[in-house]
């Protein structure tokens, strides 16, 4: 790669603004603002560390959970969590996602994971801000699931 292609990337700004976790790593549902200011605080062993671990199913390129001790390096008191352990975890049920909102040069999109089979999960992406996607996953006037949360709602 050319020094000015690589420092063309280098000026383009990429943010991660937004993670969202939909029945997943202990969240009914939660949102966190990563381009903000972030503190999290809670008893030990509550799933601070492992909600924040989650982005690496995120930026990772993997879709999968095979090999997963050496892949992810998921960390416990226990010591290191196993492939069935981590799906379980991540993706309890056929209704837990992940999302992801990033912002670069050419917009917003959001990546959303979600449970497949096999401790394996699919991911796609979604051309808008996560604002536009929220009445899927969370009936926020009803403090609940949305009624028809699924995959093929998204």
């Amino acid at each position: 790669m050319t020094d000015l292609a690589y420092d063309g990337l280098l000026a383009e700004e990429y943010v991660l603004k937004r993670l969202v976790y939909v029945n997943s790593a202990n969240h009914a549902y939660s949102e966190f603002l990563l381009d903000e200011h972030l503190a999290m605080f809670g008893r030990n062993n509550v799933g601070k560390t492992a909600s924040l671990a989650g982005t690496k199913l995120l930026l990772f390129p993997e879709v999968n959970f095979s090999n997963c001790e050496e892949k992810f390096r998921f960390v416990g008191n226990g010591g290191t969590y196993n492939q069935e352990d981590s799906y379980e975890f991540y993706f309890p049920e056929a209704i837990s996602f992940i999302t992801l909102e990033v912002q670069n040069p050419e917009g917003t999109f959001c990546m959303i994971l979600y449970k497949t089979f096999g401790y394996t999960y699919g991911r796609m992406f979604v051309p808008v801000s996560y604002d536009e996607l929220r009445a899927i996953f969370w009936n926020s006037d009803k403090n609940q699931f949305s009624e028809d949360l699924s995959v093929k709602a998204v």
